[in-house]
């Protein structure tokens, strides 16, 4: 009888587990069904923060570009996707699919969000005698956090301070092939964007080593660059240190299942932004729950990505997959109790 009655209290105990286990699984499943919300932290009011749906995430957490942007050929998981993606975006006057601006507090809001990959693009703003260049935010929606998921959250915006003054500026550029040869891969045409417009068009080959640099350019401006598509099928990584800008192509190959990837840091051309032109920063380090955390000064410096910490690793979001096995073994569990206890039962 003391048998019996500690199977049944074993049986009782399991049978709460597998509740609880359910419970959380259901919890997981419906993950995608809440809306979400972004608060943007700053320190000025009316500015303008655009936001852009900019990938979309599946159930096992792979995260790939919406259809829309597709042609841009842009990796989310590379080092400069969100600074590479704004640049075009900025370029083609590609329209938000929010626009919010910050209050008195300097807090901005976007509500009602879906499960996505999101951007979120700073407008630069002159205050005094100094100007604000924000870097590009990218994030995932909702957000996981250990093994819960965030519905709301908060952005520290981050952005250099710098003086406006009259000092001309020279910027380069370098092309860099990740695979292929110099000698058989195509010119590529680099544009120069002011004010993220079309200012001047050069060529690079293996004639001017893939290289090119414009003198006394006009510090009032924000300078970035952009290359035409080429043609060959590539996936395309735009990075900036100081006044170095460095175009980087990962050509993709005909027969492979799945898009190349530029991930090796040994690789990886290390930028970091300057005064005027935002870049990626790891959404890791951007967004935090409830409360924001400040990780770059909010004035002086320019912040460096070098080391690999600007970059790509998209938050994962789904299903959480931890209960499967969990209900299984219970399940295998009690039904070997049952059998046992029926046969107890069959014996008296």
């Amino acid at each position: 009888m003391k048998g019996i009655k500690g199977i049944k209290t074993l049986s009782a105990l399991l049978a709460v587990v597998f509740s609880m286990a359910l419970c959380s699984t259901s919890t997981a499943l419906g993950a995608s069904e809440q809306p979400c919300t972004v608060m943007i932290d700053f320190e000025l009011e009316d500015v303008q923060f655009d936001l852009y749906r900019i990938g979309n995430i599946a159930d096992n957490g792979k995260a790939s570009l919406v259809d829309e942007l597709s042609d841009y050929n842009v990796d989310l998981y590379d080092k400069n996707a969100a600074y590479t993606l704004s640049l075009y975006l900025r370029r083609d006057a590609v329209a938000p699919e929010k626009t919010t601006f910050t209050d008195g507090k300097g807090d901005a809001y976007f509500d009602e969000l879906e499960k996505g990959v999101y951007l979120i693009l700073g407008n630069d703003v002159i205050s005094g005698n100094e100007k604000y260049s924000f870097l590009p935010v990218m994030l995932s929606l909702p957000m996981k956090e250990g093994n819960e998921y965030l519905y709301d959250v908060n952005v520290n915006s981050k952005f250099e301070k710098n003086p406006v003054d009259d000092t001309p500026v020279d910027l380069s550029v370098i092309k860099i092939w990740k695979n292929g040869s110099d000698s058989t891969n195509p010119s590529i045409t680099v544009q120069l964007l002011r004010d993220y417009e079309v200012f001047d068009t050069v060529t690079l080959s293996k004639e001017n080593s893939w290289k090119y640099t414009w003198n006394d350019l006009d510090s009032k401006y924000n300078w970035s660059v952009t290359e035409v598509k080429p043609n060959v099928d590539c996936i395309v990584d735009i990075g900036r240190d100081k006044n170095l800008f460095t175009i980087t192509n990962t050509i993709i190959v005909p027969d492979a299942s799945t898009v190349p990837q530029t991930t090796n840091p040994e690789e990886q051309v290390t930028t970091s932004p300057s005064a005027t032109t935002p870049s990626t920063i790891p959404d890791e380090t951007i967004v935090k729950p409830t409360v924001p955390r400040t990780t770059v000064p909010k004035s002086g410096s320019t912040p460096s990505t070098k080391g690999g910490v600007s970059g790509g690793t998209i938050p994962q979001t789904g299903q959480l997959n931890w209960p499967v096995p969990v209900l299984i073994a219970v399940g295998i569990i009690l039904i070997a109790i049952g059998i046992v206890l029926a046969r107890k039962k069959t014996n008296e």
